[in-house]
């Protein structure tokens, strides 16, 4: 059990009942003495149901002890299938699919995690359960650890999955088969709040349409990764999905983009100014396949009218990292974790860091560059030519650099630029 998972009016409770408890604590070297504090925070505990809700397969007792403690709390099943050697991964999600039977009308949360070396039979075996009813489920996910390629899907939904589900409020699939059930699973999303759909196999661009229509009102979270939608002539709406509530949109994108991919659901969506976009590129070919499938993205981002002060490169694995943002100040660059989101996050990933830097100057100026008036350049590799992004912002007055290698690229870049006469700017 996680103790920062605890409730604060928990812990307070505890140390407040410790502190008064004048007979034990007689002759005591501190504040609380250790004996009173454990005795306590025992007592509390057993008496607090949400503290048992999340269930541990670690051990058989464990499992039983919190299925009995958490009384009729609503429950979570977290099975982490990560790193396991094959008995302990069969007697886990054994433990599993047993809690799941005998406390489906209470799993409010189902969290299944894989990775390449799971069995596949595993996976599968939690699904089973899924058929009997579950008023209280709200959250499903299958997730995979390091996506790994693979011709057949790790997890796959049947309909008899889906019948007795109520309404779901986070809807997660990693690699998962669903070419059955993408016209139901609608019926089950008009609540959702997230939607994560990573190599989503079968599910077709009217389908996925069908879900954002049903959770139209509630929907905070958009999340699509890497799966082609096929899309019939006739099944899309006529006018775009507005979505008032989206907070975040992200897509990963393979390039060269495919027409088939999901980049088509921008044509047929809109939200809110203030949501943030982000994208994610792995490029996988040469820069003029790679240009040449990105119209689409560049249209919509032209399109979007975004009148940016401020952008932040900095590197990724195998890749660069652009953050754009409408106010001028930068934020803080040792807690960037802490900092609110940007509201447009380009990633651009791949073997060849100079094709790389070519996709992400090209959207970076479809994303409107003119407007920046400060730019922050974290340390980066010397090959990298990033300093061509500044002949797209023509009002830029404050240039921050950090790291050696940028200041000698920033001098060989500018020399390039003046050489071949692209721009006569002062870099």
């Amino acid at each position: 059990m996680n103790i920062t998972l605890l409730p604060v009016e928990l812990l307070l409770g505890i140390f407040v009942r410790a502190s008064e408890d004048t007979e034990d604590d007689k002759g005591a070297k501190t504040v609380f003495r250790l004996a009173g504090v454990c005795r306590d925070w025992r007592v509390l505990l057993l008496d607090y149901p949400r503290a048992w809700s999340t269930v541990s397969f670690a051990h058989p007792v464990a499992t039983e002890l919190m299925l009995q403690r958490s009384r009729t709390e609503p429950i979570t099943i977290h099975l982490d299938l990560r790193g396991r050697l094959h008995p302990e991964t069969e007697h886990r999600t054994s433990m599993a699919r047993h809690t799941l039977e005998r406390a489906h009308a209470r799993t409010r949360r189902l969290t299944v995690i894989v990775d390449k070396d799971t069995p596949r039979n595993s996976a599968r075996q939690i699904l089973s359960n899924l058929s009997r009813p579950a008023a209280a489920l709200e959250t499903i996910e299958f997730l995979i650890a390091n996506p790994f390629g693979s011709q057949r899907a790790t997890f796959s939904i049947a309909p008899h999955n889906l019948a007795q589900l109520s309404l779901l409020k986070k809807l997660s699939l990693h690699d998962t088969l669903l070419n059955t059930v993408s016209c139901s699973l609608a019926e089950h999303c008009t609540s959702l709040v997230h939607l994560d759909l990573r190599t989503a196999r079968g599910l077709s661009l009217s389908a996925l349409l069908a879900i954002l229509t049903g959770a139209q009102k509630t929907l905070e979270t958009l999340k699509l990764d890497r799966f082609e939608s096929p899309l019939k002539s006739g099944d899309t709406p006529v006018e775009p999905i507005y979505l008032p509530v989206l907070r975040e949109l992200f897509l990963g994108l393979d390039s060269p983009i495919s027409p088939r991919s999901h980049v088509a659901i921008l044509e047929y969506i809109t939200y809110p100014s203030t949501a943030h976009l982000a994208i994610h590129i792995h490029v996988w070919a040469d820069a003029l396949r790679a240009l040449s499938s990105q119209a689409m993205l560049k249209t919509y981002l032209l399109g979007r009218g975004y009148q940016f002060r401020s952008i932040l490169l900095d590197s990724i694995p195998s890749g660069l990292r652009l953050r754009y943002r409408l106010e001028r100040e930068p934020p803080d660059l040792d807690n960037l974790g802490a900092q609110p989101a940007a509201l447009l996050d380009l990633s651009i990933a791949g073997s060849c860091i100079h094709v790389v830097t070519d996709v992400l100057v090209s959207l970076a100026d479809a994303a409107n560059l003119a407007n920046v008036e400060r730019a922050v350049i974290k340390p980066l590799n010397e090959r990298i030519l990033w300093a061509r992004l500044l002949v797209h912002t023509p009002k830029l007055t404050e240039l921050s650099v950090y790291g050696s290698h940028n200041i000698r690229n920033l001098r060989f870049a500018r020399r390039a630029l003046i050489d071949s006469g692209t721009d006569n700017k002062s870099v």
